[in-house]
């Protein structure tokens, strides 16, 4: 199945050997959307694809208890697009994952105390609109007439990009809150941290806040031969080498220790590196990128995550500082900052991550032999995710959790990913026992959402 689905992409009509791409609404994004309804169809779902692309598979309700039809769902999901020259795991493993382990649900006789629906989120990577959790925050209801009305890079909006579908349709896609219970997502781990301790799964404790802040500068072009070093020059790109090298400097190790916005946080940060503060300047263009011209114009994205939203947001009020203290410094005639994308931090909650401890356990206890095994609940390694994932979005209506899978290696966005054939296996055991409890926990009259 990951296989099947690699082998859809954007590229494939005019490259033989083409890169995985797949980007909302292409007809690769289309045809991976049949391949996957079909798949959950094979599994015993009833199948619907909404207005956003969001394929979803519920069980049927002559599956469900009569008084159980009515309580609120468990949601397994990911996402199906890419980034472009993307890897063949990232989303899609945690589609294919979710759909056996439904499957594995369904084999077994008897109802079920309550609806379980798996969800293939149509777009988490923002790749063709300049928005992220396209599919998820649909679902959620958070999908704005502000974010339909956004442009793809050939001026489509994404309300023209989803015609027939109306804005109506898109207001039918989202999930009443009372409706789910808990959401759970499985996803690489995009990280070296559980190769490192020789595990094949982990859970997740929380998921990093994101700020992004598109920086704009505008010094003065000029030839890079005639304008002398020194109060002469206004060197727009010298000036973002400044920015970038302060960015990474204020969030070093170290950075509640030094003063600026971060450090008065000091009595409040008992451990660093359980903030999981990380600042990146990974986007810059610069104008107008001659090789005999002193630079005129510099635009760049600063993006800062952090576990908690008061660390994230003291590291960019430190990082504006500093912008503004370079523009001063290098006497740019425009200094201007953005926040152009902020999703706030989220926290697993604590029940559902409970019972998906208990389901690695459980099943690596009667299957000790694979590799990255764990000896018990006290044994699985808890993570905090960096990156952002559906669940963000899926948290504004549902209780979260995650499962993170052995990523060798640790490079993602990537015909590189890799996971090891064992590791799927214990994923899917794992998920299955983890949905046959929380199925099972809908028998709790005090469960809910």
């Amino acid at each position: 199945m990951v296989e099947q689905l690699a082998d859809i992409s954007d590229e494939r009509h005019y490259d033989p050997r083409p890169r995985i791409t797949r980007t909302f609404n292409s007809p690769a994004h289309r045809e991976a959307a049949q391949i996957i309804a079909q798949w959950m169809r094979e599994a015993g779902l009833a199948v619907t694809i909404d207005a956003m692309a969001n394929v979803r598979g519920v069980t049927p309700r002559d599956r469900v208890s009569a008084e159980g039809r009515h309580k609120p769902r468990v949601v397994v999901g990911s996402h199906y697009d890419t980034v472009i020259d993307g890897g063949k795991y990232d989303g899609a493993l945690g589609v294919i994952v979710g759909i056996q382990a439904v499957r594995a649900l369904l084999m077994a006789p008897g109802e079920l105390s309550r609806p379980v629906e798996v969800i293939a989120f149509s777009d988490e990577e923002g790749v063709r609109f300049p928005v992220t959790f396209l599919g998820s925050r649909a679902v959620a209801g958070t999908l704005t007439d502000s974010i339909l009305s956004i442009s793809d890079k050939n001026g489509t909006t994404l309300l023209d990009a989803i015609k027939p579908h109306t804005r109506a349709d898109v207001l039918a896609a989202a999930r009443d809150p009372e409706e789910i219970g808990t959401y759970v997502e499985l996803h690489i781990e995009q990280g070296p941290v559980l190769e490192a301790a020789n595990k094949g799964l982990g859970v997740v404790l929380a998921i990093a806040g994101q700020k992004r802040i598109t920086v704009s500068l505008m010094g003065e072009q000029g030839h890079a031969g005639t304008v002398p070093m020194g109060e002469q020059r206004r060197d727009t790109l010298a000036a973002a080498a400044d920015m970038i090298i302060a960015t990474e400097r204020i969030c070093q190790p170290g950075w509640s220790k030094r003063g600026g916005h971060l450090g008065a946080l000091k009595d409040n940060v008992s451990n660093e590196k359980e903030e999981m503060l990380v600042c990146t300047v990974g986007h810059i263009i610069n104008m107008p990128n001659a090789k005999n011209t002193i630079s005129g114009a510099v635009n760049m994205t600063v993006d800062v995550r952090a576990r908690r939203e008061e660390v994230r947001d003291a590291a960019a009020e430190d990082i504006s500082a500093a912008v503004h203290e370079a523009c001063s410094a290098r006497r740019m005639e425009m200094c201007e900052l953005v926040t152009s994308h902020e999703a706030p931090p989220v926290e697993s909650a604590e029940a559902p991550t409970k019972r998906l401890r208990s389901a690695i356990a459980g099943f690596y206890g009667n299957y000790s032999s694979l590799p990255g095994t764990v000896k018990s609940v006290e044994d699985i390694p808890a993570l905090i995710s960096g990156a952002g994932h559906d669940a963000l979005a899926m948290a504004d209506i549902a209780d979260v959790t995650m499962m993170f899978v052995r990523h060798p290696g640790g490079v993602s966005h990537s015909p590189l990913e890799r996971v090891l054939d064992e590791d799927i296996v214990s994923a899917t055991g794992a998920m299955a026992l983890y949905l046959k409890d929380e199925v099972e926990s809908g028998d709790d009259p005090t469960c809910g959402a």
